[in-house]
């Protein structure tokens, strides 16, 4: 079953420079083409939106229909480091190691990562206390002014 929604895409990955356009034809391009096989992209996406869920599901519910710059980067770097398969380079591994890390201290509660808390509703009124205004003490009509 898909994960929905992904949390990054192509575009972010070029938008937050993770890699360049000729880096994603290189890693995804199979059929020469010369361009981004998106098809591959939303495979890598959708393994790290699912490596992403278990770190974030003991503080939100899962998976995000709101996904935050922070997780969309973190995102964004798992997509590549999948696109990679089994030869990362040695900074995807590093970028890749930083981010898990980062997904350990999201989940431990020790960074936030930008989701809003949920909503809470406002506390009611206490019964019996009302608040009104008074009649106004200065104006042209109410004789209070200075003489």
């Amino acid at each position: 079953m898909a994960h929905s929604p992904a949390y990054c895409t192509s575009a972010d990955l070029l938008a937050m420079h993770i890699a360049d356009e000729a880096e994603l034809i290189q890693l995804t391009d199979s059929a020469g083409l010369g361009v981004i096989d998106e098809a591959k992209v939303a495979g890598a996406a959708e393994t790290a939106a699912v490596e992403i869920d278990p770190y974030l599901e003991a503080r939100t519910s899962v998976p995000l229909t709101v996904v935050p710059g922070a997780i969309r980067r973190l995102a964004a770097v798992l997509t590549r480091f999948y696109l990679y398969s089994q030869a990362p380079t040695e900074h995807v591994q590093r970028q890749y190691d930083a981010a898990i890390k980062s997904l350990e201290a999201m989940a431990a509660g020790k960074i936030g990562f930008g989701a809003a808390p949920a909503e809470v509703p406002a506390a009611p009124p206490e019964p019996g206390l009302q608040w009104e205004s008074g009649a106004h003490a200065w104006g042209r009509d109410s004789g209070g002014g200075l003489a």
